[in-house]
C-alpha cells in the first residue's frame, strides 16, 4: 500500500515538471517571437531615411563627399527638398522628405537638363506606393550616350563643361516621331545676340543610332567622325536647297560661304581680322548676291554675330 502511494506521488511530480517545462518553454518562445518582432521594426525603422531640422537648416552646403547640397521648400511649401549635385558630374540626386514626420517622401535623379531612370514615392511609414520610370521610351540608356559621343565626338558628357558650352536634353521630334536626345555644343564665348551659334546632334533614343546634326559646321564646335547627315538633308536634295535660314534658301555652295562670312566679321570685330580667310560668291544668273550691297539703301538686319 505504501508502495503504491509513494509511485503515485512520484508520478504526480513527474506531470507537474512536465507541465512546467512546457510552460516555460512557450514562455521562452513567446519572448523570442515578440523580440525578432522589436528587431524587425527596429531594422525598417533604422533603414527609413530622415532629415532633421537642424540639417535642413544647413540650406545650402558642401557634404563629406565635395557635393553641394541645395536645401528649400517645396512648392507646396510643407515639404523639404534636397538637391545634390553629385562632385564634377551633371548628375543631381533629388529627394523630398515629409515635413510632420521627416522621413523620406521621394527619391529621383536628374542627368544635366532632364529627368531620368525610376523616381519612387514612398508614404509617411517608409512604404513604397508609386514607381514612375523615365526611361520607358528610351531603351538607349544615359550611360550609352556618354559612351556614344566620347567615341564619335571626343567629347566626355559625364563631366561638367564650361557653364553653357555642352547640354543634353531629351525631345519628342513630331516629325520623325521619335523619342530623341538631343546634345548641344555651343560655341563660346557667346557674344551679345549670338545665340546661334550651336550644333545639335539629334540622337534615336531606342536604338542609340545618330540621325542627323543641325546648326553650324565652323569653328571649334566638335565634329563627328563618321558622316552625320544634316537635318532635312534628304529632303533638300532635290530641290537643291541646302539650308534655309532667315526665310531664305541656300545651297551648300552658298551656305558654305555665307558661313565663312559671318566668321569672318566675327573675327574682325574681336581683333582678329590676321585670321579672316577670302570668300567667292557664287556666280548665278539674273539672281542677286545673297550677301548684302554695301550700297544698299536698305538697313541690313543685324547678324548673328552682332
Amino acid at each position: 500500500m505504501a508502495l503504491a502511494m509513494e509511485a503515485t506521488k512520484k508520478e504526480c511530480k513527474m506531470k507537474q515538471l512536465i507541465i512546467i517545462t512546457i510552460l516555460s518553454l512557450s514562455m521562452i518562445n513567446c519572448k523570442g517571437q515578440q523580440n525578432d518582432t522589436l528587431k524587425s521594426n527596429n531594422s525598417i525603422k533604422d533603414t527609413m531615411e530622415y532629415i532633421t531640422i537642424e540639417e535642413f537648416n544647413k540650406r545650402n552646403y558642401i557634404n563629406n563627399q565635395g557635393d553641394f547640397v541645395q536645401q528649400f521648400k517645396g512648392s507646396n511649401n510643407i515639404d523639404f527638398i534636397q538637391n545634390i549635385h553629385k562632385k564634377g558630374t551633371p548628375i543631381t540626386l533629388i529627394k523630398a522628405f515629409y515635413e510632420k514626420t521627416k522621413s523620406i517622401k521621394g527619391t529621383g535623379q536628374r542627368f544635366n537638363n532632364f529627368v531620368y531612370g525610376i523616381w519612387k514615392e514612398y508614404d509617411e511609414s517608409g512604404k513604397l506606393i508609386k514607381e514612375t520610370n523615365w526611361d520607358k521610351n528610351y531603351l538607349f540608356k544615359v550611360e550609352d550616350l556618354c559612351k556614344l559621343i566620347k567615341a564619335e565626338y571626343g567629347v566626355d558628357l559625364t563631366i561638367v563643361s564650361e557653364p553653357n558650352k555642352n547640354s543634353v536634353e531629351r525631345r519628342y521630334e513630331e516629325d520623325y516621331k521619335k523619342h530623341c536626345y538631343v546634345v548641344i555644343f555651343r560655341h563660346l564665348p557667346l557674344d551679345e545676340g549670338n545665340d546661334a551659334r550651336f550644333k545639335e546632334i539629334y540622337i534615336d533614343g531606342e536604338t542609340g543610332k545618330i540621325m542627323y546634326e543641325d546648326g553650324w559646321t565652323w569653328g571649334d564646335l566638335p565634329k563627328s567622325k563618321t558622316p552625320v547627315p544634316r537635318k532635312g538633308e534628304k529632303e533638300k536634295k532635290t530641290s537643291g536647297v541646302y539650308k534655309t535660314y532667315q526665310g531664305k534658301d541656300y545651297t551648300q555652295a552658298e551656305w558654305k560661304i555665307f558661313e565663312q562670312e559671318q566668321y569672318n566679321e566675327h573675327l574682325r570685330k574681336t581683333g582678329r581680322a590676321d585670321l579672316v580667310k577670302p570668300t567667292e560668291t557664287p556666280k548665278t544668273e539674273n539672281k542677286k548676291s545673297f550677301l548684302a550691297d554695301e550700297n544698299e539703301v536698305k538697313p541690313k538686319k543685324k547678324g548673328f554675330w552682332g
